[in-house]
């Protein structure tokens, strides 16, 4: 039951982000700020030697009270140095409630990621003033 939950929401969640009902934001990394705001979202984005945080290539998408969090993560394990490079998806209903890993480095989350860079287009304005230079 829950792997088809999941499938089932990815492939929604996918097919919503190209029909542009639903908008993915950057995510940034936190201030240095305390963490009461959202305890579980500071210590997901915790780096340190042993875990990184892509910002240029991670995103979230506010839904009602929470949120779903779309990582590009890279960790190395400090026992055996296994290493792992890839995306993860987490949901987390509202700011206090905990974090929860949906799914991590599927084929899905890569047509996820093609989905936001579908979507993340310039703006117009920008778009013709570019296509104004090369017309030059």
């Amino acid at each position: 039951m829950k792997k088809d939950l999941i499938n089932t929401f990815i492939n929604s969640l996918i097919s919503e982000t190209l029909a542009d009902r639903r908008k993915w934001r950057p995510i940034y990394r936190q201030a240095e700020e305390p963490s009461e705001k959202n305890e579980s979202l500071y210590y997901l984005l915790f780096e340190c030697e042993f875990h990184k945080v892509m910002y240029d290539d991670s995103y979230l998408l506010p839904f009602e009270n929470g949120f779903f969090y779309f990582l590009h993560e890279w960790s190395e394990s400090g026992r055996d140095g296994t290493i792992f490079d890839g995306y993860n998806l987490y949901a987390q209903p509202d700011r206090k409630a905990k974090i929860t890993l949906l799914l991590s480095d599927a084929p899905e989350l890569y047509r996820l990621k093609n989905a936001i860079l579908e979507k993340d287009r310039l703006p117009k304005d920008v778009e013709n003033f570019i296509n104004e230079f090369l017309e030059a």
